[in-house]
């Protein structure tokens, strides 16, 4: 399972990488996307994944770095 942000943004992604290795304990991923918009235009994105879906959870819950709205 993974969690897709709106925008790519290496230096989030750097906080949320080092927040990831403090707080959990499993393998994961982030890496860049390509996704559609509202207007059908390409654009980038960020995936984070993870290969327990419960790590997915507490990180959608506690993570700091992500917009939870």
């Amino acid at each position: 399972k993974y969690l897709t942000l709106e925008k790519y943004n290496p230096s989030q992604i750097k906080q949320i990488n080092e927040w990831i290795k403090f707080n959990l304990n499993h393998r994961y991923f982030i890496g860049q996307g390509l996704q559609l918009d509202h207007n059908n235009s390409i654009v980038y994105v960020t995936r984070i994944g993870f290969e327990s879906e419960k790590e997915l959870s507490f990180f959608t819950i506690a993570c700091p770095y992500i917009s939870k709205w």
